[in-house]
């Protein structure tokens, strides 16, 4: 991962080689994985998470330096307020440091209830890197699934040695994960039955929390502004999904039946909090005095002039503003207010 295009959540991974990768074999699961000795690492987070609570795990998969992915627990800072741990993943320094690329933790209901919990997919980074699917699933299971345009990938995984009735698991990236729209994740005892899914249940494969783009690189994305700084040229924003609620229902597998399907449309918030740099040069517009003509479209945001003096007064004033944010190099160089109908 390239440092300068890193959002604040997703610090630099750039590191010596760490620990060799394990030798795993594409369609195994991995019913053990390698896990550190020795004195715990010191994390590299601008964050503020806590840890390593319990042994650190490495997957086995390098990022472009050689060094080996590691996913391990923590407390405090981004994990979610009430929540008592989360999982970050980062790569082994030299030092025994590890870093803190990105922290998920569950935010819907109790972290410890039998089933899938806090997912993140895989994800594309700046200079071709692909950061591994991974998440943390509470009971044994003999196998992990997720499948994705009819086929299915078995993931890798291993017991938490802080509580090992929790499972953390990843997959290899791959070509056909589709970040957007993969969410069906299973598991299965040794016999091949269903063990419990999100929440306990059991009948049908899980549909997991719904993933959010990740803010690096070349993109466009929607995102509640949290605070925004001219000044500073220093921006605070949640990642969102903002849907015609037909438009979410396909996105993540949901049945038409559900009420949301219905929805003008639907907002789910990511609870996380991301810090971008605002480019110099930043292109603003919005809804201005509402006429219909400024509106734009859903997905690209308004397309009337603004000034940064509008934003500024719209953030003091409280309002909740929603935008559609386009960066380059990771830096913000467009925001476009969205409409709500």
């Amino acid at each position: 991962m390239v440092a300068a295009a890193a959002a604040t959540m997703l610090v630099a991974g750039c590191a010596a080689t760490g620990n060799a990768p394990a030798v795993w074999h594409s369609g195994q699961p991995s019913a053990a994985a390698s896990t550190s000795a020795g004195p715990p690492p010191k994390i590299e987070t601008s964050n503020g998470v806590r840890g390593p609570l319990g042994d650190v795990i490495d997957t086995g998969l390098p990022d472009p330096t050689g060094s080996t992915y590691v996913i391990y627990g923590v407390t405090g800072g981004v994990v979610s307020e009430g929540i008592p741990f989360g999982f970050a993943i980062g790569v082994r320094k030299p030092h025994n440091v590890v870093t803190e690329d990105l922290t998920i933790s569950e935010y819907q209901a109790s972290a410890t209830t039998a089933g899938f919990h806090a997912f993140d997919g895989q994800r594309a980074l700046v200079g071709g890197e692909v950061q591994p699917a991974f998440g943390y699933y509470v009971g044994t299971p003999a196998s992990i699934t997720a499948t994705e345009a009819g086929t299915t990938f078995r993931a890798r995984f291993a017991p938490w040695s802080h509580d090992r009735g929790i499972t953390v698991f990843w997959f290899d990236p791959n070509p056909a994960l589709n970040n957007a729209t993969w969410a069906t994740l299973s598991a299965f005892d040794a016999a091949g039955n269903r063990l419990p899914g999100q929440d306990g249940t059991t009948a049908e494969p899980s549909q997991v929390p719904a993933t959010f783009p990740e803010l690096t690189g070349d993109t466009g994305t929607t995102v509640k502004l949290i605070s925004l700084d001219f000044e500073t040229r220093a921006a605070v924003v949640e990642p969102i999904l903002f849907l015609p609620g037909r438009d979410y229902c396909t996105k993540l597998h949901i049945p038409r039946t559900d009420t949301r399907c219905s929805q003008e449309y639907v907002i789910e918030n990511s609870n996380t909090k991301v810090s971008l740099p605002i480019a110099a040069k930043v292109k603003l517009t919005n809804i201005g005095d509402g006429s219909v003509d400024c509106y734009g479209t859903m997905t690209t945001g308004a397309t009337c002039p603004a000034t940064e003096a509008d934003y500024t007064r719209a953030m003091r004033e409280g309002t909740e503003t929603l935008v559609y944010l386009k960066l380059q190099s990771g830096a913000i160089t467009g925001i476009a207010e969205l409409y709500r109908p």
